[in-house]
């Protein structure tokens, strides 16, 4: 038995249990693009692979204060909205550190001798080589 979820547009796909229907319109793209839980699956799926790579290769350190840059990354998801007309609203998630001395662990203190770990760039290509090598075209 097959079920309908018809909410309003067109027939997008007829399958064995469930039929797919879709508002091709800014309402029901910007549905997809922020309310779907397949979207924040795949998405806390990449951060998730991109957050275990950034706690890898961040420095440990024995701060006086107790923080270590290592603990402080953290996968957050959120809604943003891309400008155009109108306003393109569309689910996303971010990889940050959170610590206090994130900067200088990036960026060092700016002499030839602390040159800092350059983390982003390293993060990036490695989350750019698994979005390639899954085969997604994100």
């Amino acid at each position: 038995m097959a079920v309908t979820a018809q909410v309003r547009g067109q027939k997008v796909y007829t399958g064995t249990r469930v039929d797919a229907w879709f508002d091709m319109s800014y309402t029901g793209i910007a549905h997809y693009a922020t309310d779907s839980g397949d979207l924040y699956e795949a998405l806390a799926e990449i951060a998730e692979g991109g957050l275990a790579y950034a706690r890898a290769i961040s420095p440990r350190d024995n701060s006086q204060t107790g923080e270590h840059f290592v603990d402080k990354w953290r996968v957050r998801p959120y809604i943003e909205t891309r400008v155009g007309r109108p306003p393109f609203p569309r689910g996303a998630m971010q990889l940050e550190n959170t610590s206090d001395h994130a900067l200088e662990v990036e960026f060092g203190n700016g002499s030839a001798s602390d040159p800092g770990y350059r983390l982003w760039p390293k993060i990036v290509d490695h989350l750019t080589r698994g979005i390639r090598q899954s085969g997604r075209r994100d």
